[in-house]
């Protein structure tokens, strides 16, 4: 789900901003906000007006609409009021102004952050922490700071659901403190050391009683990176965004061979974007049109919404999306998998889906009746109706892998129509049994 409210203790952790545009906004506003703050997004604030010569950053831990009165409301965000006036987020490669984004008349405010603005200095933006809580526990954290206070979220790799996490830096002594809130209740805390060379938090966990503690620690492993391209050709516009991670060298195994694939990756996407319209005269497409509309004017593309799903020391598995619009009644999306072998020596090879599952009959069927058994669960409609009833190699393209099995992932008219999205299915490791080719710890 998309969307997460949380009622959390007020702890002003978020950059003060003065509430003279938009920290008032409408209830029908509320849904168009929503969208482009999710739980776990990066939100930068900036007020021009103010004379503002640097942007703060914050992750979206918990968000709560308080009403005002009937009609009106203010956003808290982990914990204190926002002006969306002076909130911006990613959206398509650039730090564009929320309440411009949501169709609010903000004034004297930049609709785009200029990317030579700098950051509040003593800080990171979201950076992803990958580390342990005791022997066993492997966790995620996506972590900002900015003016003394962190933000973000962690989760349990064996689990996935995102935590709200919330705390604080000691800019003298480094130390820090983090709290998390699970099901808006203050479920744990880590304290301990932060360091910036290399970028780390070590310490302890401990429940809120203080009578159960282990240790934890977690070190720097990605930071995600937002461009854009744009460009005219022909009548026509272009623009691509792209939204992908770049492995931080001392947290990542093969860090920067895999961070030349996950690039190539993303390149071959763009330009296969650009090579499915550039050969096409514009002319031809604009015929019927005596006067265009900017939308049959512009091809557009987002490459984003990644998730690296497994990294070890042999195996990386990794997959995002790309939406494109290309002409037509509506843009589409798809997914694309990056699956590669990860040795000592040598550049990182792809990993086929024979490399992981028997390619015999007897194993392709194991996987196909569960996939289609699992669709059928979920109504995907061309197996609901009987129209497809098994699967080959051969259709079945996208796949990731993670420490719970092999995932199989199915774009828009894949296995339903459009209007029904995306479908994924999770066939376990205890499931292939001997079928599959490969061990995953």
């Amino acid at each position: 789900m998309r969307y997460f409210f949380l009622l959390v203790p007020m702890l002003l952790l978020a950059p003060k901003a003065p509430a003279d545009q938009f920290q008032i906004i409408g209830q029908d506003t509320l849904e168009a906000v929503e969208f482009w703050l999710p739980m776990g997004q990066a939100v930068r604030t900036y007020c021009a007006p103010c004379g503002d010569e640097t942007w703060t950053e914050q992750i979206i831990a918990t968000m709560v609409p308080r009403d005002v009165d009937d009609e009106q409301l203010e956003l808290i965000v982990n914990g204190a009021p926002i002006d969306l006036a002076y909130t911006y987020a990613p959206i398509m490669g650039e730090w564009r102004n929320v309440a411009l984004q949501a169709n609010l008349p903000a004034e004297d405010v930049p609709a785009v952050l200029d990317p030579m603005l700098a950051p509040a200095p003593g800080g990171f933006s979201e950076v992803q922490f990958r580390g342990g809580i005791g022997e066993k526990l492997k966790v995620t954290l996506n972590l900002a700071l900015s003016a003394g206070k962190l933000t973000g979220t962690y989760a349990y790799d064996h689990i996935g659901t995102r935590i709200p996490v919330v705390g604080e830096v000691d800019p003298g002594t480094k130390q820090f403190t983090l709290k998390e809130y699970a099901d808006g209740l203050h479920s744990g805390t880590f304290t301990g050391d932060y360091t910036r060379n290399p970028l780390a938090f070590e310490g302890t966990w401990s429940n809120p009683e203080g009578d159960k503690a282990l240790p934890f620690k977690a070190a720097a492993y990605a930071t995600p990176v937002v461009s854009r391209t744009t460009g005219e050709g022909g009548g026509m516009h272009f623009a691509s965004a792209w939204s992908y991670p770049v492995l931080m060298l001392a947290g990542a195994p093969h860090a920067e061979a895999l961070n030349t694939a996950i690039a190539d990756a993303y390149d071959e996407t763009y330009r296969a974007y650009r090579d499915s319209w550039a050969s096409l005269p514009a002319e031809d497409f604009l015929a019927d049109w005596d006067d265009p509309p900017l939308p049959m004017r512009s091809y557009d593309q987002s490459i984003g919404e990644y998730q690296i799903t497994l990294h070890d020391d042999r195996f990386f598995s990794m997959i995002f999306t790309s939406w494109e619009y290309t002409g037509g009644a509506h843009g589409n999306s798809y997914y694309i998998a990056l699956n590669l072998r990860t040795p000592d020596d040598g550049d990182p090879a792809p990993l086929e889906l024979g490399d992981v599952i028997d390619p015999s009959e007897e194993s392709m069927k194991v996987v196909s009746d569960y996939l289609i058994a699992d669709l059928k669960k979920q109504e995907a409609s061309s197996v609901a109706s009987g129209a497809t009833t098994a699967f080959t190699a051969d259709d079945l393209p996208v796949w990731t892998l993670s420490r719970k099995g092999i995932t199989f992932h199915f774009a828009p008219y894949a296995v339903a129509s459009y209007a029904e999205g995306t479908f994924e299915v999770l066939v376990p490791w205890e499931v292939l049994g001997t079928h599959a080719k490969i061990a995953v710890e």
